[in-house]
């Protein structure tokens, strides 16, 4: 899913910066923050039932599936921090290869 999302931005970051501008809008715009607010609530419900399903299966620790579901939802929200700033060196890419290593790292059982 992490690489999924770091191609995206790679093959055309527009749609990333105009989430920066959207997150501007929604502090404006009672109405348009509670649509965003949903686009992101079944955001968030999808990355739940993925962790959901790897507790079931055994392939992930238990953890608290919302919280999990958050941080990973977070960190894809990330990259736009890429499109802000400068990124002192270090490219979207290795930022989200790192970061998926360490959401991993905590969420796989390890045998």
């Amino acid at each position: 899913m992490f690489n999924y999302f770091i191609d995206q931005y790679e093959s055309d970051p527009d749609p990333f910066i105009a989430l920066t501008e959207f997150w501007s809008m929604a502090q404006k715009d009672d109405d348009f923050r509670a649509k965003l607010q949903k686009v992101y609530s079944q955001f968030l419900e999808v990355l739940e039932k993925i962790v959901a399903k790897g507790v079931k299966d055994g392939d992930f620790k238990k953890l608290d599936i919302r919280i999990t579901a958050m941080s990973i939802m977070l960190n894809v929200e990330s990259i736009n921090w890429f499109t802000l700033f400068d990124t002192h060196g270090v490219s979207a890419r290795d930022y989200i290869q790192t970061i998926s290593d360490f959401i991993l790292a905590g969420l796989l059982k390890k045998n």
